[in-house]
């Protein structure tokens, strides 16, 4: 972890709030109940139900191995991925998993072995298909989705997953609730994090969602990272783990009059680095694309990957400590890239499945 973290730096650029947009911190907000989502700041801690109208997604398919079509060699990497058909595993040798097979959004481990998912996210969403923005966990050893987070009931909640990292007695869920207003202008965006087996729920971070908002939320256990976005511009921010704004963001990262658009905005997992692409414009066409690998220590770029001349723009990034998984999205297309940070010269290696990739530490061991 970064020794000298400092916070509220003079000038620093941080993620953009409007009026509506309020900083909170709920400590404390715990009980013995579920995850479900309530239409109060607070969460509510009632047992465990299945939403209205929901029936649960199918159970993974049998698990199947094949050969990986690519030179994965090198890679040295389990990595998780969220295709179009499902989710798969590819292991360090290169052999291909299928671990649930239908129309996953999204997909990341949850430290232990297991997997959660969601089926379909974003704010349309209607009463016949209301489990859409559930969260789902598969536990290691097992084989049937259960509910992990739900929205409430009677609202127009929606729940986006980003991701989650291990605690001393077991994980936690990064999750945006999305609340929807009478006006656009009222649209309220919540960063919260859901600790289990605690079951407790803390608020991050909320701000009015209008044009505006942030995406891309990671954590790798000791800060979080993830992309502030506004109708002009974008950068990375980097909290600590109670919501609070560090100043460890570069300038090239966050600066919110630069031409160039920010997207990714990875922590490396020691924390000491940070990986994001930015998008550089000519007579208002796409460039290039460039991947800064930054050290937050030295407060200097080490490295930088240039693609040139591409149609794609990178839609999702991760890193472990000497790799980057990225994926590029095109016209009908998809493309997932692998890049050796300790090899800035070297072709990034292509996966023979192209989705959202994430690197696992611990592989999926679901039935």
């Amino acid at each position: 972890v970064v020794s000298d973290m400092r916070r509220h730096r003079s000038g620093l650029r941080e993620m953009p709030v409007v009026a509506t947009a309020i900083l909170l911190i709920l400590s404390g907000c715990s009980g013995a109940g579920n995850g479900s989502e309530t239409s109060g700041t607070t969460p509510d801690t009632a047992p465990p139900t299945t939403a209205s109208g929901s029936s649960a997604p199918p159970a993974p398919s049998a698990t199947s191995t094949t050969a990986a079509a690519g030179p994965l060699w090198g890679v040295g990497e389990t990595v998780l991925v969220t295709a179009d058909d499902g989710v798969y595993q590819i292991s360090a040798e290169g052999d291909v998993s299928l671990l649930l097979d239908g129309p996953v959004a999204y997909a990341v481990a949850d430290t232990e072995g297991g997997l959660l998912f969601q089926v379909a996210r974003g704010r349309n969403w209607d009463e016949t298909d209301r489990w859409s923005t559930i969260v789902w966990w598969i536990p290691r050893g097992t084989s049937t989705p259960q509910e992990l987070l739900v929205p409430t009931p009677g609202t127009d909640h929606t729940l986006s997953l980003h991701d989650a990292y291990a605690t001393d007695d077991g994980f936690a869920v990064l999750y945006v609730r999305h609340e929807e207003g009478v006006t656009p202008s009222e649209m309220t965006d919540r960063l919260r994090r859901f600790e289990v087996p605690a079951r407790k729920v803390t608020e991050l971070y909320s701000q009015g969602a209008f044009e505006q908002g942030f995406g891309h939320v990671s954590s790798n256990g000791e800060l979080i990272a993830g992309v502030w976005y506004e109708q002009v511009g974008s950068g990375c921010f980097v909290y600590d783990l109670d919501g609070q704004p560090t100043d460890l963001v570069p300038e090239e990262a966050g600066d919110p009059i630069s031409d160039d658009y920010v997207r990714g905005c990875r922590l490396s997992p020691s924390g000491d680095r940070l990986s994001f692409f930015t998008e550089q414009y000519e007579a208002n066409q796409l460039a290039s694309i460039t991947l800064h690998v930054w050290d937050l220590n030295a407060d200097t770029e080490t490295t930088r990957f240039v693609v040139l001349g591409s149609a794609d723009i990178p839609s999702d990034l991760d890193v472990s400590a000497t790799r980057a998984v990225a994926t590029f999205a095109g016209e009908n297309k998809r493309r997932t890239l692998i890049f050796n940070l300790e090899a800035p010269d070297a072709d990034p290696i292509a996966l023979s499945v192209a989705g959202k990739g994430r690197f696992v530490d611990s592989p999926i061991d679901i039935e």
